[in-house]
């Protein structure tokens, strides 16, 4: 599977940067970057692990550039990052976390989503929902739009993560 298949998009990966999301991740877009003709390549279209960042950094210094390094969560993280269950005031258990993925019939797109819980076995309505073309995309699309309703501080979140460093452990 290929990395871009695994993580959010850059649109999405900019957005949670903006909202405030700790930039802490397994890999990162790079932005500003040149090729090694010194050419300057369009933002998102260059990723590099974690440990990769300095190098870049050192190498875009080369070619004439201050690069710009904006986490690239992947699914996995963004997973981590969403919690299972919420209170919510309309049910008496709250909303859960679901993930749907494309079956080749019906869907062919992934979803994540907050369903209402009023018993153990009884589901209501979606109450929030994110789809994309990857699980990671469904994922942040959710986190933003839960950031963005409220039910989902960005503060608790980076405390959550690393309390003293406000970095998120991913790596």
């Amino acid at each position: 599977m290929r990395i871009e298949e695994q993580i959010c998009s850059i649109e999405q990966a900019k957005k949670l940067k903006e909202l405030g999301l700790v930039q802490s991740s397994s890999f990162y877009y790079v932005n500003n970057w040149r090729n090694p003709r010194c050419q300057p390549i369009n933002d998102g279209e260059h990723i590099v692990q974690g440990c990769e960042k300095h190098i870049t950094k050192l190498k875009g210094r080369e070619r004439g550039t201050e690069v710009e390094f904006v986490s690239a969560y992947t699914a996995t993280e963004l997973g981590v990052l969403l919690p299972n269950i919420l209170p919510y005031r309309t049910v008496g258990y709250g909303i859960v976390l679901r993930q749907a993925f494309p079956d080749g019939k019906e869907q062919d797109y992934y979803m994540a989503e907050y369903v209402e819980v009023y018993s153990d076995l009884d589901y209501g309505a979606t109450v929030y929902e994110g789809t994309g073309e990857t699980e990671a995309q469904s994922r942040a699309c959710l986190l933003i739009e839960m950031i963005k309703a409220g039910h989902i501080e960005v503060k608790a979140i980076n405390e959550a993560c690393c309390p003293e460093k406000e970095e998120t452990p991913f790596f």
